[in-house]
């Protein structure tokens, strides 16, 4: 997030059907989701092919819950207003959208 607020990562291009274009599923050093523990080994970016990186804001497929890269690949809650950001950001909020939907059809929800 505070490097680019288009670089969003998650781990599967799979139920992405709300018109966003992932980029290629890269590996990244496997990180629990500071919420309900998934661990996290892959990602893709929103629109771009970039590696995540610290700030980089982090969507699991999980749970949905919105988690930002910190220093050595290990994944935080976002501060308040990261959190803030994050609500204005339509991209974002149809990623989250989107992994909400996946983990409901996982029924881990």
């Amino acid at each position: 997030m505070a490097n680019a607020p288009e670089k969003y990562a998650g781990g599967s291009n799979r139920g992405m059907e709300e018109g966003l274009i992932l980029g290629d599923k890269q590996r990244v050093p496997a990180a629990h989701c500071a919420y309900c523990g998934q661990l996290n080994d892959a990602a893709s970016g929103v629109e771009h092919n970039a590696k995540p990186q610290p700030g980089d804001a982090m969507v699991c497929l999980g749970c949905s819950g919105l988690n930002v890269y910190a220093e050595g690949g290990k994944l935080r809650r976002p501060t308040p207003e990261e959190v803030k950001r994050a609500s204005k950001d339509l991209k974002l909020q149809m990623v989250r959208l989107a992994a909400f939907k996946l983990a409901l059809e996982r029924k881990k929800l």
